[in-house]
């Protein structure tokens, strides 16, 4: 399914043929996940049918912008995936990025970097602030981040909770 995928998430993913094949052994797909590419193995669902189903679990360091496989020939299985007459099934993927790739089909990325407060400003001058006084934060951070659920919550080392509601780009807002 579309989406922001993170470590030890898991991804299926949906092979379909022209006909019915047979599966023999553990076909995998290597997959385009960043420094160091991984792959998703056949998880025995579609055997006899016209699509197979393959899994992958998402790792550290994995990262991607828009999930796809590594080549055209990246479809690749040790015993074979067959037609019911024994035909061997053509294996051959359409180019990566092209209409009916992973990355046609779908909008999943991969990110498994931790984020990273690079700084914290106040529109507010230098000075000393008295209780139950509204002190307006901006946290820039490493990278772009979505707010799925509503509020991002941080603990300061006062113990001080801050609840961000409001983000732009690389910078989230809170008042203190």
């Amino acid at each position: 399914a579309d989406g922001i995928y993170g470590v030890s998430k898991i991804i299926s993913i949906s092979v379909k043929f022209s006909e019915p094949v047979i599966v023999t052994g553990v076909p995998y797909i290597e997959l385009e996940t960043g420094v160091i590419d991984r792959f998703a193995y056949f998880n025995n669902t579609g055997n006899n049918t016209n699509t197979l189903l393959f899994t992958y679990q998402v790792q550290a360091g994995d990262a991607t912008e828009k999930l796809d496989y590594v080549g055209s020939s990246s479809l690749a299985s040790a015993s074979g995936i067959k037609g019911l007459t024994g035909i061997p099934a053509n294996v051959t993927l359409v180019p990566p990025g092209e209409i009916g790739s992973i990355a046609s089909n779908n909008n999943i990325k991969i990110e498994t970097t931790k984020l990273i407060i690079t700084g914290i400003t106040t529109s507010l001058p230098n000075g000393v602030y008295s209780s139950g006084m509204t002190i307006p934060l901006q946290f820039s951070i490493s990278r772009p981040v979505l707010l799925s659920d509503g509020q991002l919550q941080i603990t300061l080392n006062s113990g001080a909770i801050l609840l961000i509601n409001q983000m732009n780009g690389n910078q989230l807002n809170a008042d203190y």
